[in-house]
């Protein structure tokens, strides 16, 4: 549900030829191109975000420490992979939710640095899944919770772990309120979706969590990535906000005679 400007992994990847930079973030845009859903920030050992000091376009390095992380967005974000190897890679035990913030604060435990890519910019919107409907209703909030519960047993004080799940409850009622509020859910849907949120604490506040274990290197490199595209060409097409009609038939049909439109 994200698709990336064409510069994005131009600028992203630059930031490697610094061998002191372990991973790279960049901003990331909401389904109107316009506003921003997230620039830079730190992330603390509760999965809570505080804005990072940024200014202009160009990219700036930050280090992290056990305390607090640099966040990356997991749509918009890359790692030096031997560094990430080390660690051990992803940590299976999570599902869709802080996957990537777990890795961040594997990376301040190590004081790794971040560079934080103004410019490497990506487009991410709320495509229909298992997880929420169309209208971003969620469908279950089972993975949510499983994920936090085992983000805290992971990361977090004891004394701190009750509280951030009691403080997470709220949120996530007042979330699924607003969508009673506007008509995009029945008021019956709201405990049924916050009873999959508890289940999903439950099942994580149970799992059996693993070490993580050095991820070897593989002996094949990447896979090649087949293009559905048969011309190398490539159109840009822009005009004014009447023009649409015409613009997207002329992409329709470029797009099918194998052009990047």
């Amino acid at each position: 549900d994200s698709v990336a400007e064409p510069t994005w992994l131009d600028y992203l990847t630059a930031s490697f030829n610094d061998p002191d930079i372990t991973a790279a973030g960049g901003y990331v845009r909401g389904r109107n191109g316009i506003s921003f859903q997230s620039k830079a920030q730190s992330v603390n050992v509760l999965g809570q975000h505080d804005p990072l000091a940024m200014s202009g376009n160009d990219p700036k390095v930050f280090e992290g420490t056990p305390d607090r992380a640099i966040k990356t967005e997991g749509t918009n974000c890359a790692f030096r992979s031997d560094v990430l190897r080390k660690l051990g890679g992803f940590d299976p035990a999570f599902r869709f939710y802080l996957d990537e913030t777990d890795v961040n604060i594997r990376l301040g435990i190590i004081h790794a640095k971040t560079a934080i890519v103004p410019m490497a910019q990506v487009h991410h919107g709320f495509a229909p899944s298992r997880q929420r409907h169309q209208n971003r209703m969620p469908r279950t909030l089972f993975d949510v919770g499983r994920s936090l519960a085992v983000f805290l047993r992971k990361h977090a004080a004891v004394a701190d772990f009750e509280p951030t799940l009691a403080a997470f409850r709220l949120e996530q009622r007042a979330r699924v309120l607003r969508h009673m509020v506007a008509g995009t859910c029945e008021p019956r849907d709201v405990d049924r979706v916050l009873q999959t949120l508890e289940a999903g604490i439950a099942d994580g506040r149970d799992l059996l969590l693993t070490p993580l274990t050095q991820v070897a290197k593989q002996s094949a490199g990447f896979l090649p990535f087949k293009s559905s595209f048969t011309e190398p060409n490539s159109s840009f097409l822009s005009g004014r906000y009447f023009e649409q009609t015409r613009l997207c038939d002329s992409a329709q049909k470029l797009a099918k005679s194998g052009q990047r439109v």
